[in-house]
């Protein structure tokens, strides 16, 4: 899987960086969490 993310300027990038990548990853997490539960 892969996950990308566009943002329009780097305004926008350096607003978004500070949250987006701890942000991510508790998705991820959920994501697996959800595909493991599915599968059992």
């Amino acid at each position: 899987m892969i996950f990308r993310q566009l943002f329009m300027n780097k305004a926008e990038f350096e607003e978004a960086k500070e949250y987006c990548i701890e942000g991510n990853e508790q998705n991820l997490d959920r994501l697996n969490a959800l595909l493991a539960e599915l599968m059992a």
